[in-house]
């Protein structure tokens, strides 16, 4: 019996990743507030669960698109799980990466392509 079937969560968790990679699109951004404060919940396209984004994933998410959230919205990120040093010792968290931006020399060179056939040239 896996606790996580009795308590389940609203919000994406490490172990829903089964140790894989997860590419989203983000589909809107809220505020949530929670006992230790405030955080950005991050609603996934296609996805029933939100993601709920700390500052660390906030400040990466930020470098690459925007600190104004809205801008957020419709950009791809890829959700990843990490062990990560806490108080109470190492713990299992979701980190965030942007995908790699296609150079704009390549993206023009390639307009009328498919996605198969950027990947065969990368």
């Amino acid at each position: 019996m896996n606790i996580d079937d009795i308590f389940p969560s609203k919000y994406l968790k490490a172990s829903d990743l089964n140790g894989q990679d997860l590419n989203v699109t983000i589909s809107n951004t809220t505020v949530a507030q929670f006992d230790d404060g405030h955080k950005i919940e991050v609603v996934l396209s296609g996805q029933s669960k939100s993601f709920i984004c700390n500052k660390t994933n906030a400040r990466t998410i930020a470098t690459a698109y925007s600190s104004d959230t809205t801008a957020w919205h419709g950009r791809e990120v890829i959700l990843f799980p990490m062990m990560v040093a806490t108080p109470n010792g190492p713990k299992e968290a979701i980190r965030v990466r942007v995908p790699a931006a296609i150079p704009r020399s390549l993206e023009e060179g390639f307009s009328e392509t498919t996605s198969e056939d950027l990947e065969q040239v990368l």
